[in-house]
């Protein structure tokens, strides 16, 4: 059988050679009819260590995931507790089938081309109240090692 790191050696990431898998051809298809595009990752970043997309929002313009973010239900008092050094409270996003239990991994962005006409879908939210919010956000900042956010 061997050992965790022999293992971990032969099989890399297995979601990433997967999502590779899948997206190669479509930029070879791309390329071939001569679309300029560009993708991101989840874990494209700048030379500074931020970002280079932040993949929440885009879910959440695309109308896959409703992206719940603290400024939305703060008030005095709110969030409770102090983040640890270092750390922000964060938004969440939520699916309106898988709840928490996906995540949004690349985005292909194509610069030349536009839409006029185009609406943006709203993404559907699941937490209908501010509490319910504040409480999955909580959840998610606070305790996200329990999954009790998704």
């Amino acid at each position: 059988m061997g050992s965790w790191e022999a293992v971990s050696k032969t099989v890399g990431s297995p979601i990433q050679e997967f999502l590779q898998s899948r997206l190669e051809p479509v930029c070879e298809k791309f390329d071939v009819l001569n679309i300029e595009y560009e993708l991101l990752h989840d874990h494209s970043l700048w030379p500074n260590r931020k970002p280079k997309i932040l993949m929440q929002t885009c879910g959440h313009v695309a109308g896959a995931a409703y992206y719940y973010q603290p400024f939305q239900v703060r008030g005095e008092g709110w969030p409770p507790l102090p983040m640890a050094q270092n750390k922000k409270f964060i938004g969440l996003s939520l699916h309106p089938i898988y709840g928490g239990h996906f995540a949004f991994r690349s985005v292909f962005i194509f610069p030349r081309i536009r839409f006029s006409s185009f609406c943006a879908p709203e993404p559907l939210s699941i937490l209908h109240s501010t509490e319910e919010i504040r409480t999955a956000l909580e959840r998610f900042n606070y305790s996200w090692k329990d999954s009790g956010f998704r």
